[in-house]
């Protein structure tokens, strides 16, 4: 059974060279597809690997990560079902538990900043629709005042209109 990085053995092995090495099982991000169903996991290498679940299945998003990492190691090695044995060996390994986990908490903690910069957005319009509408209404008083003073101004002139007529008419 091979587990961890394919290193050949130097003498002068560098932590960088290790880190470079292995990469291929760092997972970066991943993201569900398709709820319940697919599973796309990017690796640090820049390596892609798409899991899809089965009908018969149920879904498991860790069990899914497992797979892809094991996928991503060793599809050019197992078969189908070696892969799905090698995932199962994986999720023993304290490295990978702590892998799988940290990707899950950190999508999980995008999730949450995406919908809470989704409900801050829908504040900032219900502000800026609230600001708009006070706005408005500012406006039509004004309207409704400046039409008010041209009325009041009118029948004032139409009073003194008959005033004069009434004084000069008699």
């Amino acid at each position: 059974m091979e587990m961890g990085c394919n290193l050949l053995f130097d003498i002068n092995l560098s932590k960088s060279t290790f880190d470079l090495q292995c990469l291929g099982e760092i997972i970066e991000e991943f993201k569900i597809i398709i709820p319940g169903k697919v599973i796309v996991v990017n690796f640090a290498n820049g390596t892609t690997q798409k899991v899809v679940c089965d009908d018969k299945d149920t879904f498991d998003l860790r069990r899914g990560l497992f797979v892809a990492l094991s996928k991503n190691m060793y599809k050019y090695k197992y078969t189908l079902e070696g892969i799905e044995h090698m995932a199962t060996e994986l999720s023993y390994q304290k490295k990978y538990v702590k892998m799988v986990d940290k990707a899950i908490k950190e999508h999980d903690r995008k999730l949450v900043e995406a919908e809470n910069k989704k409900y801050e957005e829908a504040m900032q319009k219900r502000l800026a629709h609230e600001r708009k509408v006070k706005r408005d209404k500012k406006k039509r008083e004004r309207a409704i005042n400046i039409q008010k003073e041209a009325y009041v101004r009118a029948m004032k002139e139409i009073g003194d209109l008959h005033k004069e007529r009434g004084e000069k008419g008699e």
